[in-house]
């Protein structure tokens, strides 16, 4: 597992609402690894108190695959927070960069009509901040490669949608 699919990993975890697990000897694991299991607000996003499994809101993977076969295909999942926050999450299984985008309908989707305050939570902490963003687009890294979100609802009126 490379570093990028065990960032994913904990992430899928997070929006899954599942066990944090590390499965290595904690000494001798990467300052990588060590920035993963230790983002508090990853952490956060796994323990909120309404427990809720996050679920996919758009994939083309298969339904089923063959042994041994590679995915050429992305996810996006969407998990209930408390105070109707969502975690969102885009992941990339395919062996080449894909931009995936979350447009205006998929946002309503999730329950944001006008938009929404978007937290990349693998961000650097001294930039991790809420920005307004009427869609979310990100090329995401191949392989495993993700982001993950924390999505508020907006400040901005929007009375005139």
């Amino acid at each position: 597992v490379t570093p990028v699919q065990s960032r994913t990993q904990f992430s899928m975890w997070a929006i899954l609402a599942a066990p944090l697990l590390i499965g290595v000897p904690v000494p001798t694991i990467s300052d990588y690894d060590l920035q993963t299991y230790s983002n508090q607000d990853v952490i956060d996003l796994n323990q909120d108190p309404l427990v809720q499994q996050g679920e996919p809101i758009f994939s083309d993977c298969p339904r089923y695959k063959k042994k041994g076969q590679v995915d050429e295909c992305a996810q996006m999942w969407m998990r209930n927070l408390t105070g109707g926050d969502k975690g969102f999450m885009m992941v990339n299984w395919a062996s080449k960069p894909r931009l995936l985008q979350c447009d205006a309908p998929c946002l309503a989707k999730m329950g944001f009509v006008c938009g929404t305050n978007a937290t990349d939570l693998w961000a650097p902490k001294q930039i991790r901040k809420p920005v307004y963003v009427q869609q979310i687009t990100r090329t995401v890294a191949p392989n495993g490669g993700s982001f993950l979100f924390r999505l508020h609802q907006p400040t901005q009126d929007c009375s005139h949608l």
